[in-house]
């Protein structure tokens, strides 16, 4: 399963990209639409020993939060990002991870979750963010949320996001316990 996260076209809509600066400053509601990930650690980045390409700031997974902002802007985040080495708790229905980066360095990002989840098709759903620069907006997140049709439980096992920018593909581990 490869999820293909390519920038996006800028949109000339000033009111836009104003509401993306408005929602950037929004406190996240803390809803929560699937189970909460097996601990509620502070925000960690991606593990020390994992060298990071250039424009790439940090690696977030976890259970995604799905909402609109005050101005009716989508959102995608990781609230409380999993600490590494990430576990999920067993029963886990969704996971998610995103990639945040400079939009003046990286310019495409494709992404994939690597291993058997315990279903043949599993569902992917974008989980991207934008920010202003330059006059327009730019893609400053990457990043998918997985799950089996039906909310089925997913698979316990040892598994990788693998994503690849500028010629250099990294690969963070996790696991479903």
């Amino acid at each position: 399963m490869t999820v293909a996260l390519q920038r996006g076209t800028r949109p000339a809509l000033a009111g836009l990209a104003v509401a993306l600066l408005i929602s950037a400053g929004c406190a996240s509601s803390g809803m929560r639409k699937t189970p909460a990930p097996a601990t509620s650690s502070p925000a960690v980045a991606a593990p020390a020993a994992l060298a990071l390409p250039p424009g790439v700031l940090r690696v977030l997974v976890g259970t995604a939060v799905r909402d609109r902002s005050a101005t009716g802007v989508a959102r995608c985040m990781i609230p409380e990002p999993l600490p590494a080495p990430q576990r999920f708790e067993p029963d886990t229905t969704e996971i998610a991870y995103t990639i945040e980066v400079d939009p003046q360095v990286v310019k495409g990002l494709t992404g994939k979750v690597m291993g058997d989840l315990g279903c043949p098709e599993p569902w992917s759903e974008g989980c991207v963010g934008y920010t202003v620069c330059g006059g327009g907006v730019c893609q400053s997140q990457y990043g998918a949320t997985v799950k089996c049709p039906g909310d089925k439980p997913l698979k316990k096992g040892s598994y990788k996001i693998s994503f690849t920018t500028g010629g250099k593909t990294v690969e963070v581990p996790f696991e479903i316990q």
